[in-house]
């Protein structure tokens, strides 16, 4: 009704802490892209996330204004898809 993608009265707050706390590092080194929102990287003050206490390959951040429901929504969600095309431009580049 609110036009959110995802209303936070709704998020399953339990159950995500419960998937995080079951996470096991499996680990590996391909480079990686984190798409980050301003609100998510103020929370956890770091803009990696603590991710870079997981993966051990290169990490490239990429911050987005607003919170990590809005980045789903118009106009935040196009520069989303324009960064990961970007990305997936770059790295078919590296590759060959």
């Amino acid at each position: 009704q609110s036009g959110a993608l995802w209303p936070h009265r709704h998020f399953d707050y339990y159950g995500a802490t419960e998937i995080a706390c079951r996470y096991q590092l499996p680990g590996h080194d391909a480079p990686m892209q984190l798409y980050v929102s301003d609100d998510t990287a103020f929370d956890a003050d770091a803009d990696l996330l603590g991710w870079d206490e997981f993966h051990k390959g290169t990490m490239t951040a990429h911050r987005l204004a607003g919170n990590h429901v809005t980045i789903l929504e118009r106009p935040l969600v196009e520069r989303l898809a324009t960064l990961m095309i970007e990305s997936l431009n770059e790295a078919r580049t590296l590759a060959n």
